[in-house]
């Protein structure tokens, strides 16, 4: 069954401004299709992820002073790291300076990788990714509204280029076009830099 785009947009459409009824207090700054998967996230809801990933970075890359400053969750995390330590490097787990050590090296080199959430670049990134959206699949799309899950499994496996002109790319790229042109984001709180979109996965 090809993509019936048509039936598409008329479901997307209703979908969408349902959503924006029951969201009216949260400003959106993005919404994309992945996959069969219509995604949505708010200034407010990227804030929130934002603050759980700076929390855990913080948490992943204190640097010790002693033993006794590690929570039960730090133990759980290094747990890994001492065992395989213990058991390629003769690592004594009693000697919980040496312990430490290993530790705190761990910590510095994840320091060192440039991977902190407080990077306007990383910060960029994370507000732009489906996967950590709060919304992400508030609705999915199947073949009884016009999707074809089998040209998606192909169009998955094509290259970048070839993925630009697959039946899948082409319908899509259709049903944002009429999304954009038409009123069904009119009533959803945006911000000035509001954007729609379909995301690519390439690997």
């Amino acid at each position: 069954m090809p993509f019936d785009v048509e039936k598409l947009y008329e479901f997307c459409s209703k979908e969408i401004k349902t959503f924006i009824d029951e969201h009216k207090n949260e400003t959106f700054y993005a919404f994309a299709i992945d996959a069969n998967l219509l995604c949505l996230n708010s200034e407010e809801k990227f804030k929130e992820t934002l603050k759980y990933y700076q929390t855990n970075w913080d948490r992943k890359t204190q640097i010790f002073s002693s033993w006794s400053e590690l929570t039960e969750q730090d133990l759980k995390d290094i747990s890994r790291l001492l065992d395989i330590a213990e058991k390629y490097n003769k690592l004594d787990r009693s000697d919980t300076s040496e312990c430490l050590k290993l530790i705190n090296s761990s910590r510095q080199e994840l320091i060192n990788s440039g991977g902190s959430y407080y990077d306007d670049n990383n910060i960029i990134e994370l507000k732009k990714n489906t996967g950590d959206w709060e919304y992400q699949g508030f609705v999915e799309l199947s073949e009884y509204v016009g999707f074809d899950h089998e040209l998606y499994n192909i169009h998955y496996d094509l290259d970048e280029d070839e993925q630009k002109s697959s039946e899948y790319g082409l319908a899509m790229d259709a049903l944002i076009t009429k999304l954009k042109s038409s009123d069904t984001f009119s009533n959803l709180k945006k911000t000035s830099d509001f954007y729609i979109k379909r995301v690519e996965h390439n690997y």
